[in-house]
């Protein structure tokens, strides 16, 4: 919590005290294992998967967590302080907008559960799975708004981090964020943060301080196309029946972005699948479904 002098002139010159709440958002490229935190968030879709199992290996937890259950475990062999793992039922059914729905549950447990918090971290879920890794994320982040937005979050919380081993991804994400919250990318990406202002009067105020601030109703708005919406938008899959890496299908996709027939942020995402051996003779092509 920051505090603020600001000149008011309705009372006659005097200072307004103006209490400030940010909160922050980073995309952390770590090893979650190694990352320390007051509470590690993660799923359970009927059993342990990925980064899930990693932990919960560690943890020696191997209970079963039922949908809309949760564990909240002591960080063991971790450098976590607490690990809460949510469970969400299966692996199948948890699409974009169980993981938005997902975001916000994880925030309003971690201030029901775990006392005074400051350091939240997470990973992101969907991309290991079969889920559009851009929609996924923004999906989540969805989740992460809707709580901050009515304040259903813990009120010493100062940083969320979503914590992904792969440099490229992060890289990606950044970008994402940047571009779903209409930050500048070149401060997102060497920040690999942004700032959320949880009142009213922050934005302006803090601005004075901090340089820009993201309004959080402002966000939530940006981020509406994100979650249950992600389920309607045109799809585009491409083939490639290529051994080596090709960049057609990004020159693809940018044709139809650039002639405004597609929106990578609000209409687009692209599945990308290289076939490196083929023993049956193979047609590549593009297509889209509704």
């Amino acid at each position: 919590m920051h505090c603020l002098l600001l000149p008011e002139r309705r009372f006659g010159g005097k200072y307004l005290i103006v209490r400030q709440r940010m909160l922050s958002i980073s995309i952390v490229e770590d090893d979650i294992l190694h990352r320390p935190c007051d509470l590690l968030i993660l799923k359970h879709a009927d059993g342990f998967l990925g980064v899930d199992d990693l932990v919960a290996e560690r943890l020696r937890f191997r209970d079963t967590v039922e949908a809309g259950k949760y564990a909240l475990l002591e960080g063991k062999r971790i450098e976590a302080k607490q690990v809460l793992f949510l469970g969400v039922g299966p692996l199948g059914e948890f699409r974009y907008a169980q993981i938005r729905r997902f975001g916000r549950q994880a925030l309003k447990l971690a201030s029901e559960l775990v006392e005074s918090p400051e350091v939240l971290c997470m990973p992101i879920h969907g991309p290991g799975y079969g889920l559009d890794e851009s929609e996924a994320f923004l999906s989540l982040i969805g989740g992460l708004m809707d709580a901050i937005a009515v304040e259903d979050l813990p009120a010493t919380l100062k940083r969320i981090e979503i914590v992904e081993i792969s440099a490229q991804r992060v890289l990606r994400m950044r970008h994402l964020l940047a571009k779903a919250l209409e930050q500048r990318p070149t401060e997102v990406v060497k920040r690999g943060s942004v700032d959320i202002a949880t009142r009213r009067k922050e934005r302006s105020a803090a601005a004075q301080q901090r340089g820009p601030l993201i309004d959080h109703r402002k966000a939530k708005e940006e981020l509406a196309d994100y979650g249950a919406a992600s389920e309607k938008k045109i799809r585009i899959f491409v083939a490639m029946p290529f051994s080596k890496p090709s960049r057609s299908t990004e020159r693809y996709c940018s044709r139809y972005v650039s002639n405004g027939r597609l929106s990578f942020a609000s209409i687009c995402f692209c599945s990308i699948i290289r076939i490196r051996s083929v023993t049956q003779p193979t047609r590549s092509g593009t297509g889209c479904r509704d």
